[in-house]
């Protein structure tokens, strides 16, 4: 049998910074399972349920060399293939006037290959040579371990 003290709390339970480190993490922890939930509820919205496929697309640059998409969900990663000779930069933003070279969000996809990158973005931005073509796979999910 516990006993309960004058502050309404059973006999032993954590007070003081130790009770908000663990309410923290509490909510933390709910926080995330919150975004999560929210993400495959818009999925679902979107109907795009197969596989957490955003789009599949093949595409060309046009004269400005600039590849822009916007989703309702956010999307995890996407998967570029570079059949070109010029490179490709990928932006987890909105378009700029010019190909962004550095900072958070921006990644370089070398000629005649093929990368996975992390979005956590609704927004992305590609960044080429205008006749260029480009092939792209959009996945609410982020990249999987062991996944090419």
């Amino acid at each position: 049998m516990s006993v309960i003290d004058v502050g309404g709390l059973p006999a032993g339970s954590a007070r003081g910074k130790t009770a908000e480190r663990i309410l923290f993490a509490e909510m933390l922890s709910r926080l995330e399972a919150m975004q999560a939930s929210q993400t495959s509820f818009m999925e679902r919205f979107q109907g795009r349920l197969l596989n957490s496929v955003l789009a599949v697309e093949t595409a060309i640059f046009d004269a400005s060399g600039m590849i822009s998409r916007n989703y309702h969900a956010p999307a995890g990663c996407i998967q570029v293939r570079n059949p070109g000779v010029h490179m490709i930069t990928v932006s987890s933003a909105g378009p700029t006037g010019s190909a962004p070279q550095v900072g958070p969000g921006v990644w370089q996809i070398p000629a005649a290959s093929r990368d996975t990158v992390s979005l956590g973005s609704t927004i992305f931005t590609l960044y080429g040579t205008a006749g260029d073509t480009v092939s792209f796979q959009v996945f609410t999910i982020g990249p999987q371990p062991g996944a090419v």
